[in-house]
């Protein structure tokens, strides 16, 4: 038996053809990383490739327009179908394009060149509950290298009075906006316990714990992790945290026309450094507990939560938007890889599109209408009907008008 035996009569969702040459590719898809002063870059893998199929093939014969014409249908439907490929057996894909070329002079032939892509399976990441626990431990791991870095970076050893007034100033910034949160986000019996006086500890203490590199880092990563650690609320809690992605950018410049200066401006950036890489790790914290809630079905639509699987994937795009951020700044290889392997796990998980987390969907009124009856219309229930009334905006919920598009959660 020669080889040409074994291959198989080609063909693409049933219509058979003479195949000429093929071309197939894969391999990995990667982002090469590259940072100012290194020589070595880093190339984080990203999964596999998926699998293309290019196909030289032919139609012959005196009645060849019909097996033409189905082959054309046949690539122009929509969805995946079957290719029976004489060199690599059958395969599930999906036709991207194909061209077709007919001469006169050859006569009885119609020549096509097909260009398929695997058609994979349809489906989100499911890992969440396998990975919640690594994802947490990582984050864990980038809270403890936050403060090595900090120390690293951070010097106020025999600086001038005016350069611990400026760290100061920053300090007392951020418990402003971490009181700020627990107020919003606890209750006043909670917030007047025990972080109430923490918070109060340092910005009374906070000329001597300025120049303390440890306790300072130890003091504000602890204050910061609080406001997620003490409540269920964890999505308030994840907002809080990417809000502080921005702390500081509302500074005034500190001009760096003198080495102190320069130093000043240093120490500032350190800090505000400390807060934000402190911020994202719990942000993907307090995303990976949520997400793990929706996961397991313990998914009520009225409590603080994703209310829809849009809402989910934008906050896990914001975190891994500046773990990326973080690891294009950051020196310190060991904090690189632990920003790298959160990053990474985040990347992976998602809510199952199986469970009850909403997704968001379009509706148009005819006419004017009550929000207390356009809720019954769509849900036959009331208990959204606050929902629509804060997603969409609207003004008088006794008068939403006639034509407006709106926003609701869909079901199912």
């Amino acid at each position: 038996m020669v080889w040409t035996d074994q291959l198989r009569p080609a063909s693409f969702r049933g219509i058979q053809f003479l195949i000429d040459s093929h071309d197939f590719s894969g391999g990995r898809r990667t982002t090469t990383h590259q940072f100012p002063e290194r020589d070595e870059p880093y190339t984080e893998d990203m999964g596999r490739e998926a699998r293309e199929y290019s196909i030289q093939c032919h139609i012959l014969g005196d009645n060849y327009f019909q097996t033409r014409d189905a082959l054309i249908r046949a690539c122009e439907k929509r969805g995946e179908g079957i290719l029976v490929h004489p060199y690599l057996g059958n395969l599930n894909v999906v036709c991207t394009g194909f061209s077709l070329k007919e001469d006169t002079r050859e006569g009885r032939i119609a020549t096509f060149n097909i260009s398929f892509v695997e058609a994979g399976k349809f489906q989100f990441p499911s890992t969440i509950l396998n990975n919640s626990q690594n994802i947490i431990d990582k984050a864990e791991a980038v809270l403890d290298l936050s403060k090595r870095v900090f120390s690293d970076s951070y010097n106020l050893v025999l600086a001038p009075g005016y350069m611990v007034s400026s760290a100061s100033s920053t300090i007392v910034s951020s418990l402003d906006l971490i009181r700020g949160s627990f107020k919003a986000i606890h209750s006043p019996l909670d917030f007047a316990s025990t972080v109430q006086q923490n918070l109060t500890n340092i910005e009374r203490n906070v000329d001597s714990l300025v120049t303390q590199n440890g306790s300072l880092s130890d003091s504000l990563s602890t204050e910061i992790q609080n406001v997620a650690d003490t409540t269920d609320r964890k999505k308030s809690a994840l907002d809080f945290y990417l809000s502080l992605d921005s702390f500081g950018d509302d500074f005034a410049e500190i001009p760096t026309l003198t080495p102190n200066r320069v130093r000043e401006a240093q120490n500032r950036e350190a800090l505000r450094s400390l807060i934000r890489q402190t911020a994202v790790a719990m942000a993907a914290k307090s995303f990976i507990r949520e997400a793990k809630q929706v996961s397991e079905g313990n998914v009520n639509l009225l409590r603080d939560g994703f209310k829809s699987l849009n809402e989910a994937e934008e906050a896990r795009q914001n975190i891994v938007a500046i773990l990326e951020r973080e690891m294009n700044s950051v020196v310190d290889d060991d904090y690189f890889v632990a920003l790298s392997d959160l990053k990474a796990l985040l990347r992976a998980v998602m809510p199952n599109p199986g469970t009850s987390l909403a997704s968001i969907a379009e509706f148009t009124t005819d006419i004017t209408t009550p929000s207390l009856i356009l809720v019954y219309d769509i849900y036959e229930s009331r208990d959204l009907e606050q929902d629509i009334i804060d997603r969409n905006k609207v003004r008088n919920p006794a008068f939403i008008p006639g034509r407006s598009s709106l926003e609701v959660l869909a079901h199912g």
